[in-house]
């Protein structure tokens, strides 16, 4: 469990007042609706710090490392974005992003400054 879900589990428990952001410690915490997965989420509204969406369970979309492997050598062999989600179980977008970054990466910074 993370740091949020043990924090609202004891506010709800002991009755304690207001929800404080765990990232920056503001009271100006308010619901805002429900996760595809029936999850409670939440905004904090400290204009100082910017509004961050938080969520009492954070799921990140990224590849096990252990699948790490396996992503480039499908990639490599020329296997299409929804072949690679599928096999690796995970979604396009985060396909997509992964390439980006392989990308990026891969790119040649020397080169391109002596072009200009």
């Amino acid at each position: 469990m993370c740091y949020l879900t043990n924090f609202l589990e004891e506010y709800y428990a002991n009755g304690i007042g207001q929800i404080f952001c765990p990232n920056c410690g503001s009271e100006k915490v308010v619901r805002r609706g429900k996760s595809a997965d029936g999850e409670q989420r939440y905004l904090c509204r400290n204009e100082d710090f910017g509004t961050k969406s938080l969520m009492t369970d954070y799921i990140y979309n990224v590849i096990k490392s252990d699948s790490r492997k396996k992503f480039i050598r499908m990639s490599l062999n020329g296997s299409g974005i929804r072949d690679i989600a599928r096999v690796l179980e995970i979604s396009t977008d985060t396909v997509i992003s992964e390439l980006k970054k392989r990308l990026l990466e891969n790119i040649n910074h020397g080169f391109l400054e002596s072009l200009q």
